[in-house]
């Protein structure tokens, strides 16, 4: 699987971190692009959406989470465990940052 993080402003300083999962056979700035375009319609609070992360994702479990690697695409790198931790606490904390 593929991953990327989106940062997105609401403005005020209040800033929410939202990881999105894709199969490979996707490309990273094509999904950026797409997902951050819907998110701008759906939700007016947005003022910006960005890609801050990308990468591959692995899992066997929540326990053995793994993201790493790079998108060529986007030029970003993975954040590694961060990335995890936020994959694993969005439900709870919804990427507050």
């Amino acid at each position: 699987m593929k991953y990327i993080v989106l940062e997105l402003d609401h403005g005020r300083s209040f800033v929410r971190e939202v990881p999105i999962l894709f199969p490979e056979y996707l490309v990273h700035a094509t999904m950026a692009k797409s997902i951050g375009q819907a998110i701008m319609l759906e939700d007016k609070s947005v003022v910006s959406v960005r890609p801050v992360a990308a990468g591959f994702f692995s899992s066997l479990g929540l326990a053995a989470v793994q993201c790493y690697g790079k998108s060529e695409t986007l030029d970003l790198e993975s954040r590694g465990d961060e990335d995890v931790n936020l994959m694993k606490m969005f439900d709870y904390l919804h990427g507050l940052v």
